[in-house]
Order: C-alpha cells, then structure tokens, then sequence
C-alpha cells in the first residue's frame, strides 16, 4: 500500500484540485500460474488490490456479453410475439372482408374443413414470406453495418483485429 501511496503521490504533484481516483495495474508472467494463484490473489488482497487473470478478465466479458444476448433474446421474442398478432389480426380481417367469398365457396360444395384450410395455407404463406423477406434484410443490414464499422477489412483467421 506504502508503494501505492508513493506513486499516486508523484502523479499528483504539480496538480491543484481534487485528483479523481483511478487505478494502476502491472502485468506479470508467472512459470507455474495455476500453483501460485491463489496465493498471489489472497496476498495482494491483503494489500488492498485485486489480481486477475487473463481468464479472469475473459470471463467477465463474457459475462457482459451473455447479458447483452439475454436482452436481445427477449427484444427478439416480443418481436416475434408482436409478428404473430399482426398475422392473426390479418386472417381475421381476411376472413370478416370475403365472408361473401367463403358462403360462395360453401355453396358451391366446399366443405368447411377445406374453407379454414385454405385460409391457413394463406397465413403459413403470409409468414414464410415474411420471415424471408425480414431474414433476407436482417442479414444484409447486419453485414453492412458490419463492413462499415470495421472499415471493411475480415482479419485473417487465426488473427484478432488490431
């Protein structure tokens, strides 16, 4: 803590105000890690730092990463939620507008079974359409958005991004 106190006081010199508080970290390579690790964490605890890993640092983000997935999960789920409505509601206005058409349809012998067939061969239709068609633009939307933001270069695999 003594060494701590030393270096945030040669950073503070010169400086008039209140500093904001910060942090400092060092990097060590260490032979035998997985023997010593618990050791090094429970003395630097007890100096008042913290010591990490790397995958210690990994697994933190990943852990932001598997919340930003879960809430995007559950956008994607009201979305499909709110689609399925709209289908619904537009068979149902299918329906109430050809009413004159569906007692043409039983007049003529179809039998109600058929009747409600066909509209539910007209509603997979309405959504097989539209999930393509949403697929299809989700995917170029998200590739161009891709390209743009990383100035349209893939890194060689094996490679991570500089």
């Amino acid at each position: 803590m003594e060494l701590t106190e030393q270096i945030a006081d040669i950073n503070a010199e010169g400086y008039e105000g209140e500093q904001p508080e910060g942090y400092m970290m060092a990097a060590l390579q260490i032979s035998d890690l997985e023997a010593y690790e618990q050791d090094i964490k429970d003395a630097l605890d007890e100096e008042g730092m913290m010591g990490l890993t790397v995958e210690d640092q990994i697994a933190m983000f990943e852990a932001v990463i598997d919340t930003v997935t879960w809430v995007l999960s559950a956008f994607a789920l009201i979305a499909l939620l709110a689609a399925s409505f709209g289908i619904v509601n537009t068979l149902l206005m299918s329906v109430q507008e050809r009413t004159r058409e569906i007692g043409l349809m039983k007049a003529l012998g179809m039998s109600s079974g058929r009747v409600f067939g066909l509209f539910s061969l007209e509603a997979v239709v309405i959504g097989l359409m539209g999930s393509i068609i949403g697929i299809a633009s989700g995917l170029v939307v998200g590739f161009a958005l891709d390209a743009a933001l990383t100035g349209g270069e893939d890194p060689p695999l094996g490679t991570s991004p500089s």
